[in-house]
């Protein structure tokens, strides 16, 4: 979905079937392409492998698993993954990864906490200034550990794939299930990019009239992740089409619109039920989890 266009529709119908598992059907599963996942490292270490980017990239992606792999309060991703997010992800790090060591980073300021940057800056100063030793200010800066990939494109998309194979395999180890379904998985744009990252993956993106968003979000909500101003507004959605509508047509993408979910409820899931290859027969539960009526 874009964003308040209701694709958990499709979440809520997919759990009425039987050969289906929706293991994290509450929360959203969005590290293949949200900011430090898997698609910002492939920008920098596959497209532009410099000896900072990569690192911070790297670095970047470590910290989103850090936040994925949640802690005692909140396990995130170690719900439906047997505790195994970050092992499988420092698995994946590890193949990526083509030399570590211990140096200094020149630009920790950029994500570093003011701790970090007084143990940088100010520290090592002081440390010189009391060595007499003001020339070889480097030496007293902290050493981290740091990374290094410039792991060309085929090299990457095959670790990425056995990535999530690895994945997946901990949400249904036993094979129970004839497909496994995520609440945006994909985005709603630059679909193509992240089809490369799964193997057998279909998406089904969900849009919505303009005017039911923007009460959605504005009334309803009230979550400000579209500007509620409405000329803004305007901008904002007309332009995030504009954008998807660059991904031309693909047979591993369904596009249907909220709206007709309920107001042509059989026609619309019929089309997916013949998308995603599902037999009528296994939804078991039809209407009780999204029940056009209500």
């Amino acid at each position: 979905g874009f964003g308040s266009t209701g694709s958990s529709v499709v979440t809520d119908y997919l759990y009425e079937f039987n050969n289906i598992k929706v293991p994290y059907r509450d929360d959203e599963v969005r590290f293949l392409y949200e900011f430090g996942g898997i698609s910002t490292l492939e920008s920098i270490i596959v497209d532009n492998p410099s000896r900072q980017n990569s690192d911070y990239a790297i670095l970047l992606f470590k910290r989103m698993i850090d936040y994925y792999s949640g802690d005692r309060f909140n396990r995130r991703y170690n719900t439906f993954l047997n505790g195994k997010f970050e092992e499988l992800s420092n698995t994946f790090l590890d193949k990526v990864i083509e030399v570590s060591w211990r140096g200094q980073r020149e630009l920790d300021f950029l994500i570093d906490s003011k701790i970090d940057t007084y143990y940088k800056k100010i520290w090592p100063r002081l440390k010189a200034y009391f060595h007499m030793d003001k020339k070889n200010l480097a030496k007293y800066r902290p050493e981290r550990e740091m990374h290094y990939s410039g792991i060309n494109q085929a090299d990457f998309l095959k670790c990425v794939v056995n990535y999530t194979n690895s994945l997946f395999d901990e949400v249904d180890p036993d094979f129970s299930y004839e497909y496994l379904y995520f609440d945006q998985l994909a985005p709603c744009c630059n679909i193509n990019r992240i089809l490369r990252y799964v193997n057998n993956l279909r998406v089904v993106v969900v849009d919505r009239d303009p005017r039911d968003q923007y009460i959605e979000s504005v009334l309803g909500h009230g979550e400000k992740f579209h500007p509620h101003d409405i000329d803004k507004f305007i901008i904002f959605y007309k332009k995030l089409r504009e954008t998807a509508e660059k991904d031309g047509e693909s047979s591993n993408v369904l596009r249907v619109r909220f709206e007709d979910c309920i107001y042509h409820y059989d026609d619309t899931f019929a089309k997916i039920n013949s998308f995603l290859g599902l037999d009528e027969a296994q939804h078991i539960l039809p209407k009780s989890k999204f029940n056009p009526d209500i």
